[in-house]
């Protein structure tokens, strides 16, 4: 079948890099021949739509093995990244985008293309990120016809010289993860054909874009409108302050763990029969054991809240409705995965999402309550605490009064 065509495949899918583009590309082509002749899809229209989607689902169930072929593009990421932080002065004056020149609100300009720039890497297939490439360009040029057209200007229309040094400018903006392994496994698995036509140009240019910083000399920018002076000292200031935020971050992860350790939870009664068990078992009660048995004894009343389904909340009032249509007919609970069909995926997909949204309503209303249940625990506690405290002053002054 179909399936189990797919899984022969990815389990022996080549480990060298154009060894394994070339076999996704031409088992890509021959399903989706395969495709067209097939029962299920007699009466339907099989255009690129769904070729697209066959493409997306291949891809991304052989991410972890591209992006391993892909390795060394993955460890140049975090060097781009690097250079990206130090390079955050640029400016398009320095990058001599004139119609940007006076644009004070520039971040907003740039927002849209920047956005659909950081969505490069989440797509799958060389197609999807490409497409993305293709929105990072007319979005740009969007942004540079508009501000075009504010200026008292008779050039009304971008052209190459305005679009790459803004493409530079959004990758310094948005600062991408993953740019470089993203470019680089276009240009590794793509199609001849997906890099024809605009898509292919729009991938060229955000290729030259990446190409510019990668490229840029530290020392002496040449290519950019600035004093080589100027440029070392912008360019130590944003280093040292990129050190100071990495620092800051890493202090800031290490104060939350040293207080979730530290943390002292609602005070709670230990039971005596749990002391005396204890300390026949050897172990020193104190303060630092009292947290260990109450830290265990909220897990266990978690799994016992698990296990024994949810309350019903104060009041008698009952849980949520579940979403309209939420049957517990589950059709596929003894079906084997290599006899699943093709023709049965939209309902499995149906049954799926239904189970998830479903889950995800009753855990977040447990969370709810759970925390609720807590705050209450927690105000009686002090509350006793306080009732108690009281007494003793009371007497304390009688004694006084009666001395």
């Amino acid at each position: 079948s179909l399936v189990s065509g797919m899984k022969r495949f990815l389990r022996n899918l080549p480990e060298a890099q154009d060894e394994m583009a070339s076999a996704l590309r031409s088992y890509l082509s021959s399903t989706f021949e395969s495709l067209k002749s097939n029962v299920a899809w007699k009466n339907r229209a099989v255009d690129d739509s769904v070729k697209h989607a066959l493409e997306s689902f291949i891809y991304g169930h052989c991410r972890a093995k591209i992006e391993t072929v892909l390795k060394d593009a993955v460890q140049e990421d975090k060097k781009f990244l690097e250079r990206l932080d130090s390079l955050q002065f640029i400016t398009s004056t320095h990058l001599e985008i004139e119609c940007l020149d006076d644009e004070r609100n520039i971040d907003e300009i740039l927002q849209e293309s920047g956005d659909a720039l950081l969505s490069v890497y989440a797509f799958h297939s060389p197609f999807e990120k490409l497409q993305r490439a293709l929105k990072v360009y007319r979005c740009i040029n969007t942004a540079l016809s508009t501000a075009l057209s504010k200026k008292d200007s008779t050039k009304r229309m971008p052209s190459a010289d305005d679009v790459l040094p803004t493409l530079i400018l959004t990758i310094l903006r948005s600062k991408p993860p993953r740019l470089v392994s993203s470019l680089r496994m276009i240009e590794v698995f793509s199609s001849p054909e997906y890099l024809r036509g605009e898509a292919g140009y729009a991938y060229t240019n955000l290729y030259g874009a990446f190409r510019f910083l990668q490229d840029l000399n530290m020392d002496n920018p040449e290519s950019l409108s600035i004093n080589p002076d100027d440029f070392r000292r912008e360019l130590q200031q944003c280093r040292t302050a990129a050190k100071a935020r990495l620092e800051q971050a890493t202090v800031s992860v290490e104060t939350n763990e040293a207080k979730k350790k530290d943390a002292v939870l609602f005070p709670i009664n230990i039971p005596v029969r749990e002391v005396r068990a204890a300390r026949l078992r050897g172990e020193s009660v104190d303060i630092n054991w009292a947290k260990k048995w109450q830290s265990e004894s909220e897990v266990e009343s978690t799994v016992e809240t698990l296990s024994t389904g949810i309350d019903q909340p104060e009041g008698g009032d009952s849980l949520p409705d579940l979403l309209p249509g939420f049957s517990r007919s589950y059709s596929y609970m003894v079906t084997r995965p290599e006899d699943i069909r093709v023709t049965d995926l939209p309902q499995l997909l149906s049954e799926y999402r239904m189970l998830v949204h479903s889950t995800e309503q009753l855990l977040g209303e447990r969370s709810t309550r759970q925390a609720t249940e807590r705050k209450q625990r927690f105000a009686a506690t002090q509350s006793a605490l306080l009732a108690r405290a009281s007494k003793v002053d009371l007497s304390t002054r009688k004694k006084k009064g009666t001395a």
